[in-house]
């Protein structure tokens, strides 16, 4: 057919009765073509008409009436008290038993009540998506057009749509993006018809489009991940720092062993500062005789000066002096054990004992040998 045909034939339907225009047709808003590009994904620049067949109001009359309940009739029955058939029927029957309810045999078990976090979670989607009564709930939980709170919780619970897979903001989410995959364009509440079931429509859409895990599930299952990579690294933060802890005792005990150590071998002075320096000088004039020791050669200033040293090593060793000053013999004792330096032409004459000597004393004595 033209397009003047079909025109001819919608103009005869309306003038007939048998056809309705609900919204006329117009150009689109600038506002209106954004928002259709949105809901589509394509480029609208106008809106058809919408139409509806309707029935004449001349076919509208219908006579309505009662159908009579099963087993009355208007009839009279027939009378059959004189028949004697019924009447035998009637003396040898035997009387029918009385009718007994049927009992169930399994009674129903009590239903336990949803869990507080599930209802809770029911009234913030009712709250948002204007599913709520907007007055004066006659009942508690009624939502809108009479329904009851717990009809949204079956619904909730089918499409399962729990608080521990959604957040009200991730559900919004995931249902426009359910939406927008499917080119479905959200209606407003004044357009439905049946706002719980369009709600549970668009749960089921959502239901299908979901595979896998949801937003929530990946934010909990992060979270729960990060959560124990920080527990991890705070267990190896501790195991590690007692490790250090216990290299640095580990440490500071072998520190103390061996200090400890180097202080028994080495003999604490028993003599003070005023006595050492008695001591030295009464060596110095058992070596050199009564005169000074810088009127003599460098060489037997340093000579003098290495023998000093040694005595002081000697004492500290647990020797004990006794120097004979008359035949300018400088001599230490340890027990049946005599060490004896002399000095002749300005040069060491030493006699050792027959005993090992600590390194420190016998490198000493090893110096005084090589400059005789």
């Amino acid at each position: 057919m033209s397009d003047r045909t079909v025109g001819t034939a919608r103009r005869l339907l309306e003038k007939l009765g048998l056809a309705v225009t609900v919204v006329m047709g117009r150009h689109l808003s600038p506002a209106e073509r954004r928002q259709a590009k949105r809901s589509h994904g394509s480029y609208q620049e106008a809106a058809a008409s919408v139409r509806a067949m309707t029935i004449p109001e001349s076919a509208r009359i219908v006579e309505s009436f009662h159908l009579p309940r099963s087993g009355s009739v208007l009839e009279e029955p027939h009378d059959q008290r004189w028949s004697p058939t019924r009447a035998r029927a009637r003396e040898t029957a035997a009387p029918r038993p009385k009718l007994r309810r049927k009992s169930r045999s399994h009674p129903d078990s009590p239903r336990s009540p949803r869990p507080i976090a599930l209802q809770e979670f029911a009234w913030r989607i009712a709250r948002n998506y204007g599913l709520h009564s907007s007055g004066a709930p006659t009942t508690p939980g009624a939502l809108y057009g009479g329904r009851h709170i717990g009809q949204l919780c079956n619904i909730l619970e089918r499409y399962q749509v729990t608080p521990d897979r959604y957040t009200l903001e991730t559900l919004r989410a995931e249902l426009d993006e359910a939406l927008a995959a499917a080119r479905i364009r959200p209606l407003d509440n004044g357009d439905k018809r049946d706002r719980l079931a369009h709600f549970a429509w668009m749960l089921g859409k959502l239901h299908t489009f979901t595979k896998g895990e949801t937003r929530r599930e990946r934010q909990l299952r992060e979270q729960e991940a990060r959560v124990k990579a920080r527990i991890l690294a705070a267990q190896q933060a501790q195991v590690k720092a007692a490790q250090e802890a216990a290299a640095l005792d580990a440490a500071a005990t072998a520190r103390a062993a061996f200090f400890a150590d180097h202080r028994s071998r080495l003999r604490p002075r028993a003599t003070s500062p005023a006595s050492r320096t008695a001591a030295v000088k009464i060596l110095v004039t058992t070596l050199i005789g009564s005169g000074a020791l810088h009127q003599h050669t460098r060489e037997l200033q340093q000579l003098v000066g290495d023998i000093t040293l040694l005595d002081r090593d000697l004492i500290n060793a647990g020797w004990t002096p006794a120097h004979e000053r008359s035949d300018r013999r400088a001599c230490w004792t340890h027990g049946e054990h005599t060490l004896t330096i002399q000095l002749r032409n300005e040069h060491p004459h030493v006699v050792m004992p027959l005993l090992d000597l600590p390194e420190p004393i016998a490198a000493r004595i090893q110096s005084l040998h090589a400059s005789q």
